[in-house]
Parts: structure tokens; sequence; C-alpha cells
């Protein structure tokens, strides 16, 4: 709290009028970085949230490809695989 100089009838000195100022201003600021860090903590969340649906989604996409990739595989050598006995015993 800032006490006015007596000597100059209860007016506030100079040094007291910044003093005044700059605790203002401080308390502005701490509310300000009071305000980012919330808003950068939701959005940290949001994205870490986006992220580990996206990184789910890939490997689930990669799942399926790969069982799809394999079933083609066995078909492959379903259909190959008696194709490929006879042309070896032509040779």
């Amino acid at each position: 709290m800032i006490l006015a100089d007596p000597d100059l009838g209860g007016v506030p000195t100079a040094t007291q009028q910044w003093q005044k100022v700059i605790e203002q201003f401080g308390a502005q600021t701490t509310e300000s970085l009071e305000r980012f860090r919330e808003i950068t903590e939701r959005q940290s969340e949001r994205l870490m949230q986006e992220t580990e649906a996206r990184v789910e989604a890939i490997a689930t996409v990669m799942q399926e490809e790969g069982a799809q990739h394999e079933m083609n595989g066995r078909e492959a050598q379903k259909t190959n695989g008696s194709k490929g006995r006879s042309a070896s015993r032509e040779h």
C-alpha cells in the first residue's frame, strides 16, 4: 500500500505514483500470463488428443492393410502354387 507523504499535504510523491503504476502493471502482467498459461494448456491437451487419435487411426489402417495383404498373398500362393509346380515339372 502506498502512503502519501505528510510533508506534501497528503499528495503522493512521484516515486509513490510510479510505484503504484508498476504494481498495477505487475498485477496485469501476472493476470495475462495466467490466462496465456491456461490457453496453452488447453491447446496442448487438444493437440495430444488429436495426435493420439491420428496414431490410432494410422495403426488401424496399417493393420487392415497388413491383413488384406496377407489374404492376397495366400490367394496368390493358392493360384500360383499349382502353376508353379507344373511349370517346374516341365523343366
